[in-house]
């Protein structure tokens, strides 16, 4: 359930994000509670320099990502809308025939809540 298509860029940039900031939780509970000999070896303050470093190139990289990309698919990384709401969607407010068709290409599972309007579609040509 991690994969954007069945969550939403929002999801998919929250996640990014939030496996950064975790990264910080896990030194500070790595140096509470592993193992002594390893924790003597690797100060805290250095995890804490390794997880501020990542996170920096992930904000840096990502940024630089958006600023980059055309601007009509920026909208795709803070959506909710999920890629089966846009497969239905592109079936159900297309008026077109050609791509109306398009729906058949993709997995079924993307378009089972429809499959009574699409299965209609397919009968009436």
């Amino acid at each position: 359930m991690r994969h954007s298509y069945e969550l939403g860029g929002a999801y998919y940039t929250s996640n990014l994000f939030l496996t950064q900031v975790a990264g910080f939780l896990i030194a500070k509970l790595f140096s509470e509670f592993g193992p002594t000999s390893i924790r003597d070896v690797i100060p805290l303050s250095w995890l804490y320099l390794f997880f501020a470093c990542t996170l920096t190139v992930t904000v840096i990289s990502f940024g630089s990502f958006m600023y980059l990309i055309d601007p009509k698919f920026r909208k795709t990384f803070y959506s909710f809308k999920t890629g089966f709401d846009h497969s239905k969607a592109y079936f159900l407010e297309n008026e077109d025939d050609a791509h109306k068709v398009l729906i058949l290409g993709y997995q079924q599972g993307q378009w089972t809540d429809i499959a009574d309007e699409v299965q209609i579609y397919t009968h009436s040509k």
